[in-house]
């Protein structure tokens, strides 16, 4: 599915995240930070990859919502191209802002409130618009092969299995304590040769990993909104207890606790 991700660049790392991980499940994503070139007319390319996408995702947030952003302008773009935003526009609430605020444009269709991983919940939801033939425009291959890809999706977090293929499901809770100024966006987590990014929202984040045995180590690395990773935490297997981890370079401390 051709997916356009709106929004404002204070949700940076956010968007970079839910992109990487829509590009896994074989979107074509665009998103501004990395498929603009110099090149190009920026007023132009945008509305070009509005008019070419299937969904348009807006990161909801009081940044994206603020007036004289583009991402109202990218907003208007789509309503221009489809007056009823009825399975073609996601707006997912990434960051708490009053709901009066949030165009009436947006409220038409349901708001995604992610109570967990903003990033996993998000896929889960564009998996359902697969299923429900939200991506009209699909060919009859690519649309078998995405109802496939939504029922197996669907099927993992429903069920919640102990047990991955041969991996063990390893389900945490991370609370970060974060020196005062520092903001942790993302949390890098999983073996060293196949890191997955996870979103941290109001310090916390789900991490949702699969470990090839009991203990195998594995790392967690923290990063900023400006991307740049600020701690590193080295483990060993899935804890079964709740623990308190310190990076003492940034005086970052990490607490893990498992999710039942």
């Amino acid at each position: 599915m051709k997916i356009f991700l709106s929004h404002a660049h204070e949700q940076a790392a956010v968007a970079d995240a839910l992109a990487i991980a829509l590009r896994q499940e074989g979107h074509e994503v665009f998103l501004d930070t990395d498929a603009l070139k110099a090149a190009d007319g920026f007023h132009a390319a945008i509305r070009r990859e509005i008019q070419a996408c299937e969904l348009f995702v807006f990161l909801v947030s009081p940044d994206s919502l603020q007036a004289g952003g583009y991402a109202l302008t990218e907003m208007a773009v789509a309503r221009e191209r489809w007056p009823d935003p009825s399975g073609r526009v996601l707006p997912v609430l990434v960051a708490a802002v009053d709901f009066d605020r949030i165009p009436p444009y947006l409220k038409a269709v349901s708001v995604l409130q992610p109570k967990g991983d903003p990033v996993a919940e998000t896929l889960a939801r564009v998996a359902a618009l697969s299923r429900r033939g939200g991506a009209r425009r699909w060919g009859l291959g690519a649309a078998v092969a995405a109802t496939a890809l939504a029922v197996g999706l669907a099927a993992w977090w429903a069920k919640r299995p102990d047990e991955v293929g041969s991996a063990a499901a390893c389900l945490l809770d991370a609370e970060l304590v974060a020196p005062a100024g520092e903001r942790i966006t993302t949390l890098d987590a999983g073996p060293p040769e196949g890191l997955r990014a996870f979103v941290v929202v109001a310090g916390v984040a789900s991490l949702d990993l699969a470990l090839t045995a009991p203990g195998q180590a594995w790392i967690i690395d923290a990063s900023a909104a400006s991307g740049e990773r600020v701690a590193r935490f080295e483990l060993s297997g899935c804890p079964s207890e709740p623990r308190e981890l310190q990076d003492d370079a940034s005086g970052l401390r990490l607490r893990l606790a498992p999710r039942r």
